[in-house]
């Protein structure tokens, strides 16, 4: 793992790009470890950006090296030009996985990441409230009660999704 950055592949239709280099995701990942990722628009601009749980796959690389096995976990913002730039947050450790939900209702996703000899920490989203958000409750009919499958098609004065 030792200077790999982490892949960020477009879907070009018939063939996959690597765009990890141009978007400078490389550049922000050389040097760590990753394990489980998310793309979520964690600020609620219309952008996807990538949250990534790290920690080295060495428990000990201080001892022979530079590098930390302990790492603090990483949130990818995508600018307005499509770059990304990192945000580093919470405590070191050795991340492994993650679980993305809005714990506590206000409309931004917050990560859940366990680590390895540690308890599992919860990131509450703390991101500027300034952008705004959709909640929805679908109900489905008598034979699809939970709406599984449910197509919305939301109208706005600045456009269609």
């Amino acid at each position: 793992m030792i200077n790999e950055t982490f892949p960020l592949f477009f879907n070009r239709g018939k063939f996959f790009d690597d765009v990890a280099d141009r978007l400078q995701v490389g550049r922000h990942t050389r040097l760590l470890g990753g394990w489980s990722a998310g793309i979520y628009d964690f600020d609620n601009d219309g952008l996807k950006d990538l949250f990534v749980a790290t920690g080295d796959v060495q428990d000990n690389n201080e001892l022979f090296s530079d590098r930390h096995s302990r790492q603090r976990c990483l949130v990818l913002r995508q600018t307005e030009s499509g770059v990304f730039s990192p945000m580093h947050f919470g405590p070191e450790g050795l991340f492994r996985g993650a679980a993305f939900a809005d714990f506590d209702g206000d409309g931004r996703v917050d990560v859940v990441a366990t680590r390895l000899n540690g308890l599992a920490v919860l990131f509450i989203n703390r991101s500027a409230p300034q952008n705004h958000w959709l909640a929805l409750k679908l109900v489905g009919t008598r034979s699809n009660r939970d709406a599984i499958g449910a197509k919305l098609h939301l109208v706005t004065n600045v456009g269609q999704q």
